[in-house]
């Protein structure tokens, strides 16, 4: 079976530009306590995601239809710090050894990590799949496993990180 989507930094087509300005979140009945957030995915994306890129604060990657017409999500990842006394996973210590091998000093509660720090699925995405009727839900429980765990674990991968996530509870994917 063909894949339906492929997955692209934001700036690597210029024309992700305007094509970012068709990505729309709408508030839905019984998300109120969320609405705010979800307003302001959708503003960042349109109004500071371009720039925030080209910065090196965050790199955003858009979930695209495979003929790149539609977005169906994006997601942001940068690099942050988790508590490592807010959990005693074996991962963690592993971590600090591999560091201290290194000679790199760690504060004793702090360790690298990868933070999803964006994540939205389109809602004009949604609504053509539904032909105008009650939004699909669950599309972002798809693309998780699909598109986004590929990423962060080759980025941790690479620089040794583990990762952590912020984001909506798992009702609104």
């Amino acid at each position: 079976m063909n894949d339906p989507f492929l997955c692209e930094p934001l700036r690597k087509n210029k024309d992700n530009l305007n094509l970012i300005q068709h990505f729309t979140i709408y508030r839905e009945k019984g998300y109120s306590q969320f609405s705010n957030k979800i307003v302001g995915l959708e503003s960042y994306l349109k109004r500071c995601a371009w720039d925030d890129d080209e910065n090196n604060l965050v790199r955003i990657y858009l979930i695209k239809t495979r003929d790149g017409k539609d977005i169906v999500a994006y997601f942001g990842l940068r690099s942050g710090m988790i508590a490592a006394n807010m959990t005693d996973d074996i991962k963690i210590e592993q971590q600090r050894q591999i560091f201290e091998e290194e000679g790199i000093k760690l504060f004793p509660e702090v360790l690298p990590g990868i933070e999803i720090s964006h994540f939205a699925v389109n809602d004009n995405y949604r609504k053509k799949l539904s032909n105008g009727s009650t939004l699909i839900k669950g599309i972002g429980k798809y693309l998780f496993p699909k598109y986004i765990y590929p990423i962060i674990w080759d980025v941790g991968d690479k620089s040794e990180y583990i990762w952590y996530i912020y984001m909506l509870p798992a009702m609104i994917l």
